[in-house]
């Protein structure tokens, strides 16, 4: 029997919620068998994926570490059998549902060697009835048997769009993929929880409430709720997908409705209570009695739930927002369902009263195709500042401590919303959603199509993943948008008709939510060109939304100490560019997610303008790529920033990889904010500053315009603040200030001030120079920027000068220098001085409260404070400390298998580094 079906059921409290997670018999055979002739000679904890439970069982080494990941190819052409044992006490009243809210790929279930069916699809599912065949009171066994997308499939390929072989609807980075680290990696298993929800067989389902509209204090809601009916299977309800005939399913009313009730009289309770005060605003308890089918003249086959609905006129109503614009207020509710007065059932759950239109920006409009990207969130418009998101770990081992961990880092980013990106994510865990909800960040949500045309997908299968997801996720206010996914073409004929199935679901199941085809189009963005970021001043004048854009780096180097061998990090780098360097560091490029021959020399170059990449050091490529990348993201935002409104927003790639590699990345694998992570949080500083330089590389004898501009998008008015631009020279001695005052004012998002020019003199030729602009009040800075320019000999050339400036070019490779760290290191000057203040534990989070000082002559720069081995999360990194000055920094850690830090390492690249013990 196909189990495959739309309808979720949502988890219960109490003693109806049965929890089956935890320790599961575990074993595998290489063809499909009953569930007695397999030899279960492992355990597996669930949820879970089979790669992962194969290292924790003993059975394999762990897959992040080394080459290891090579030796799991037999994995794929197995079949993977889960076993365990419940009891239950007492039979079921009514029904039992047999949840899985997660098993990837092809799965079968039994239940006390009943065979209740097969599924397919990983988003959700198989969720079935399994009341006649409990043993209750009694001992009851489930097995359930896992196949991966591709079991002994040899052609099928992540990319194939061939109609003779199936495609699993599944994330092309979660399957094996030649062109990518994980591509030795599949995901299989029972990867989210496993639950059986005793129910009365009349009963509440898909409860479902959306704000309208908000006038005032006063907000207008909608509340509905499915009733199920003895005389309806809800999971068998038909739906319009292909299994249906179009004609019957069109036509189930051709005799018309007459609307008559059953003799029953059942009543329907909502309330809503203020999170935060606990104060109860609304409840009403009213009768309802459910229709009776037979009698209005309804087809039998097209019996379906019944449907409760009323409006909800909220006086004084509290608001949910971004954590950037204000407090994501939340609302407790509950729905009760009675008959003759005994509670039959009840479902609980938080939402948020908010709205999120999009309008147009007031640029030109350059296609027949373009769509509104300027959000306005509950009645404010904004500058979209978010992030894309990849799932926290490869294998989807989700813990809600490694969600929140990640999820705060977003929201101390200043991030408005994450992008839950589909070529390599999934409809998130309800952990993930629910911290959203409660830290005030927004989720675009990718729906499943990426980087392909789908015309050999199963569309009932597309069908019963999205419209459960729809079911399970849409309550939450943090759900933004949908989008149909990632990077391919939506008006073709091979996706016309998964785009229909995606956007029809979204109309019927969640219709107060934007929906957007797929990004880029209509005037998103996707901009990956190899150019100074600069340029982006040039290239975005007319663009309304830059939804991905990005550059490589290297992840932290207590990262890499963990999943390389050590032999391998003392080992010098073979020359990169060379096939030397794939023989003499395989750990080490098996640790690229895209070791691609044209993005290579990209990094490097970047990389060329902080350190030497000749012999360069493993630990100074690490600091050489995430420096460049710092450069490369700040400019980036602040040129999108400066330009808005006709910009409206912007979403780098990628905020964290799951698992350690040289990608694009904020965040990398274990966790660890890096150098770009802290050039984004500050660049999305809500009043803030730039330096709209054209250029970062520049001529000898050019005279450069210094405009300073201040970025107020949220309107903020401040009066006498001061705006200061301080130039120094290469050894970092200052050369020039200037400084004015200036007010802020709500009308004038951006604000340009002429600084006068520099110019490029003889003793800046190949050197770097430093700009630092800043704005304060009488408290102190605001808002600090730093820049460092370069003045290049290469550019006397005047063909070489034209080709740089005509159009965006790529980044030059600097062998000969400037090399910005060698120039700081050697300038000196600066003496750091760090001692701790204070130090505890939050909710299992280690913290401390460090001073550090710069007791020198010379700034220091860039000043960086980490651990030696948990993620840790400072308040601020890689900024710049003037002579003199004192900053006092919040440090977080996060601790795993019960680690603790000992030592804190401030440092700098022209100062000694100092150490604070614990």
């Amino acid at each position: 029997m196909n189990l495959s079906q739309p309808y979720y059921i949502e988890p219960r409290r109490g003693s109806g919620h049965i929890d089956l997670n935890g320790a599961w018999d575990f074993g595998y055979m290489p063809d499909p068998v009953e569930p007695q002739q397999v030899e279960y000679s492992m355990k597996a904890n669930v949820p879970g994926t089979v790669f992962w439970q194969l290292y924790e069982a003993g059975r394999m080494p762990n897959p992040y570490v080394g080459m290891n990941n090579k030796e799991f190819g037999w994995v794929d052409d197995q079949v993977w059998y889960y076993r365990r044992t419940f009891t239950l006490d007492a039979p079921a009243a009514g029904q039992a549902m047999l949840c899985l809210d997660g098993a990837c790929y092809f799965t079968r279930v039994w239940l006390n060697g009943t065979l209740l069916g097969e599924h397919e699809g990983m988003f959700g599912g198989p969720i079935c009835e399994v009341a006649d065949l409990l043993n209750a009171p009694g001992e009851n066994e489930l097995t359930v048997e896992v196949r991966a997308c591709n079991y002994k499939n040899p052609k099928f390929t992540p990319r194939n769009t061939h109609k003779d072989v199936p495609f699993p609807i599944i994330p092309w980075n979660l399957m094996r993929e030649d062109s990518c680290l994980d591509g030795d990696f599949n995901v299989i298993g029972l990867w989210r929880g496993v639950r059986i929800e005793l129910l009365d067989k009349t009963h509440l389902s898909r409860p479902y409430l959306y704000t309208k509209g908000i006038s005032g204090k006063r907000a207008s809601l909608h509340f509905e709720v499915e009733i199920s009916d003895p005389l309806v299977n809800e999971l068998k309800a038909k739906v319009s997908d292909s299994r249906c005939n179009c004609m019957d399913f069109t036509f189930s009313f051709y005799q018309g409705n007459a609307g008559v009730r059953q003799d029953r009289k059942l009543e329907v309770l909502v309330e809503l209570t203020e999170h935060s005060t606990g104060n109860k605003v609304y409840s009403v308890r009213e009768p309802y009695s459910p229709y009776d089918w037979a009698k209005s003249r309804s087809r039998g086959e097209y019996y379906e739930c019944h449907h409760y609905q009323r409006e909800i006129e909220l006086d004084n109503a509290r608001l949910w927002s971004p954590a950037a614009l204000g407090m994501p207020e939340l609302y407790d509710v509950r729905v009760a369902l009675f008959e003759n007065g005994a509670l039959l059932d009840e479902e609980t759950f938080q939402t948020g009263v908010r709205t999120v239109e999009r309008v147009f920006t007031p640029g030109d409009k350059f296609r027949t195709r373009w769509d509104r990207f300027w959000f306005v969130i509950n009645g404010q418009k904004v500058f979209l500042k978010g992030v894309n998101w990849m799932p926290i770990d490869h294998f989807l081992i989700l813990r809600r401590e490694e969600y929140r961990w990640s999820l705060e880092r977003a929201r101390d980013m200043g991030v408005m919303i994450i992008r839950v990106w589909s070529g390599g994510g999934i409809p998130e865990n309800d952990d993930f959603y629910e911290i959203c909800d409660e830290l005030g960040i927004l989720v675009w949500q990718d729906h499943p199509i990426a980087n392909m045309d789908t015309p050999n997908w199963d569309y009932d299968v597309l069908l019963s993943q999205v419209c459960m997801n729809l079911f399970r996720i849409r309550n939450h206010p943090s759900l933004a948008i949908h989008c149909g996914g990632n990077e391919f073409n939506p008006y073709s004929n091979g996706n016309l008709a998964a785009m229909s199935v995606i956007e029809n679901a979204i109309s019927d199941i969640d219709p107060c939510r934007e929906w957007v085809r797929t990004t880029p189009d209509k005037g998103s963005a996707h901009i990956y060109m190899d150019m100074e970021p600069t340029w982006y001043r040039a290239l975005c004048r007319q663009l309304p939304f830059l939804a991905e854009s990005g550059i490589h780096s290297f992840p932290t180097m207590k990262a890499l100490k963990q999943v390389i061998s050590q032999e391998e990090i003392d080992r010098p780098l073979s020359d990169i560019f060379t096939s030397e360097f794939e023989k003499g560091n395989p750990e080490l490029r098996n640790h690229f997610v895209e070791f691609i021959p044209e993005r290579i020399p990209r990094m490097l170059s970047r990389a060329s303008a902080i350190v030497d990449i000749d012999g360069v050091s493993l630990n100074n490529l690490v600091e050489a790529t995430q420096m460049a990348s710092y450069e490369f993201y700040q400019v980036m935002i602040e040129s999108l920033r400066e330009n808005y409104p006709v910009t409206a927003g912007i979403m780098p790639w990628v905020f964290r990889r799951p698992s350690v590699a040289v990608g694009v990345q904020l965040i990398d694998g274990l966790g660890n904010p890096i150098a770009p992570y802290y050039a984004v949080k500050n660049a999305y500083k809500p009043l803030n500053v730039s330096l709209a330089l054209a250029h970062a590389t520049l001529r000898p004898g050019e005279k450069v315009p210094l405009t300073a501009c201040v970025l107020n998008e949220q309107g903020e008015e401040r009066d006498n603040l001061t705006l200061c631009l301080d130039l120094y020279g290469p050894d970092f001695t200052l050369l020039d200030s200037r400084t004015m005052t200036v007010s802020t004012c709500a009308d004038a998002p951006v604000q340009r001030y002429d600084m006068g020019s520099m110019e490029m003199t003889p003793e800046l030729r190949d050197r770097h120079f430093f700009a630092v602009l800043k704005l304060s009040n009488e408290q102190g800075a605001i808002a600090q920027k730093v820049y460092w320019p370069r003045c290049l000999s290469v550019l006397e050339d005047d063909i070489v000068f034209a080709e740089r400036r005509g159009d965006p070019a790529p980044n030059l490779f600097i062998r000969q220098g400037p090399h910005l760290k060698t120039q700081i290191a050697e300038c000196g000057g600066a003496c750091l001085e760090a001692c701790l203040l204070s130090q505890g534990w939050d909710d299992g989070r280690q913290w401390v409260q460090i001073k550090v000082t710069n007791r020198g002559e010379k700034p220091a720069y860039p000043v960086t404070v980490d651990g030696e081995t948990l993620p840790c999360a400072a308040e601020d990194a890689f900024f710049l400390l003037e002579s003199g000055q004192s900053r006092v920094l919040r440090v977080e850690f996060l601790r795993r298998e019960g680690g603790m830090e000992k030592k804190i390492a401030v440092k700098a690249w022209n100062s000694e580094p100092v150490f604070v013990e614990l």
